[in-house]
């Protein structure tokens, strides 16, 4: 009985809060009468009937996250880094977040919905930045944020077919690409869309381990004024013959030849047909006491062509002062490549339990779209993109290091410190260098 409390309490909680910052244009979007019919008809449905395939749960965080960059000899974020108006850009920044989940999940269909808060420390932010007004300076400014949600899962699936050892199942909704498809680098990208899985299990061994093979493609919205979508596959197959190698082989589509909403055709920054080609290898007896596995990968945009290393025109450099070096010249290399090496040792479980991350990131500038990098990346505090002036959030080479640790069954942290620096200078002109610290508590419930 606590339980299904818990489950209401939640919900009406969630609810309040949602409707709370609603402007009224969200409700002319009103149902037909058969779906009202159709959803009043489940409320004659019991409460706890419901509670036996429903779950609430999620997590509660507290973050600290240090960061600092720098493009040469110029601070962009931390010590001595300053905005146009000449306010101090920090690198320290504090976050509450929340994650609440809810799970409807029968025998062969499912709901599913994940609404995440996240909320800058700091008393209530009355503006921003110094104006000239009387007495602008004198006031107690804050940073805090209180109105932040995002809606970052929903999607619906059933099971459409199911065989001996077999089955295929579709989602439709929301997800990010990373949740079906895996890389340490890409697959960062919000992807709205349909979503198809085949999964067959082709051997069994001893100890409960198997042989899998699944199949996964997905189509998504990228850009809806333009008619935009995105296409990715990926086959795999696991534990090879009980080697304990798993090999994994995914293709994405972003580009789109026809005009943008701006009528360019082909832009570039759409310019990518990234195959991915995984390699993991899972040792089948712990090593100290902990589970062991390698990985890596390699990537390749085969849509990539030549550019210059920094597009400039004469308005974009004061009278009189020589443009950059390499302005306007065309990179004798299409810089399309990218590739990651790495380890995970130990699994988090329960209480005492621990396991670190490590892996080493080489992306090159024209390896994945910079909505799409998942990986280190470069800060990129000023929201540059590489199909505007080469600088946006590859061109980076660097080292990911992560250890999580349970306090307790329920409490972890998760402490993480990476870095990276440009592979190649003449790219954007600029040297650049990134270093970043995290420490995140994260209470789950």
């Amino acid at each position: 009985m606590k339980k299904i409390f818990n489950i209401y309490l939640s919900s009406l909680v969630l609810s309040t809060t949602l409707l709370a910052d609603c402007d009224d244009k969200l409700f002319s979007n009103t149902d037909f009468p058969l779906i009202d019919l159709f959803t009043n008809s489940k409320r004659s449905i019991p409460f706890i009937e419901k509670a036996k395939n429903l779950r609430v749960f999620g997590d509660v965080r507290a973050d600290w996250l240090w960061r600092e960059e720098r493009e040469g000899d110029t601070p962009l974020r931390g010590r001595g880094a300053r905005d146009r108006d000449g306010v101090h850009i920090v690198a320290d920044q504090m976050e509450a977040k929340v994650n609440l989940m809810m799970d409807y999940k029968c025998e062969d269909y499912w709901g599913f919905a994940n609404f995440e808060f996240a909320n800058v420390f700091g008393i209530e932010r009355i503006q921003d930045k110094c104006n000239e007004s009387e007495n602008s300076s004198q006031l107690l400014y804050g940073s805090g944020i209180s109105n932040v949600i995002c809606l970052k899962r929903a999607y619906m699936g059933m099971i459409v077919w199911r065989g001996e050892n077999k089955k295929i199942d579709i989602e439709l909704g929301r997800k990010a690409l990373y949740y079906n498809f895996d890389s340490r680098i890409q697959y960062k990208a919000r992807a709205d869309g349909f979503f198809a899985r085949y999964n067959h299990i082709i051997g069994e061994y001893e100890k409960g381990r198997s042989s899998d093979i699944s199949l996964k493609t997905m189509i998504f919205s990228t850009d809806q004024i333009s008619y935009y979508y995105g296409l990715i596959g990926q086959g795999a197959i696991f534990n090879i013959l009980d080697s304990g190698f798993d090999f994994k082989l995914s293709f994405i589509n972003w580009r789109n030849r026809k005009p943008n909403r701006c009528g360019v055709e082909d832009p570039l920054g759409w310019r990518f047909c990234n195959g991915q080609m995984t390699l993991d290898y899972n040792f089948h007896e712990p090593i100290m006491g902990k589970k062991l596995n390698f990985y890596g990968a390699v990537v390749h945009n085969f849509c990539a062509k030549r550019v210059t290393f920094l597009e400039l025109s004469e308005a974009d450099f004061p009278e009189g002062e020589p443009p950059p070096d390499h302005a306007n010249e065309l990179n004798p290399d299409k810089e399309n490549s990218a590739w990651y090496l790495g380890f995970i040792y130990g699994e988090v479980k329960k209480e005492g339990d621990f396991s670190f991350d490590c892996n080493y990131q080489w992306v090159e500038a024209q390896a994945v779209p910079d909505c799409d990098i998942r990986g280190i990346g470069r800060g990129n505090i000023k929201k540059e993109s590489f199909s505007g002036n080469r600088r946006g959030n590859a061109n980076f080479k660097g080292l990911h290091l992560e250890l999580l640790y349970a306090i307790t069954d329920g409490l972890s942290v998760d402490v993480k410190f990476e870095f990276s620096r440009s592979i190649d200078s003449r790219i954007g002109a600029g040297n650049h260098r990134y270093d970043k610290f995290e420490v995140e508590f994260i209470q789950r419930f």
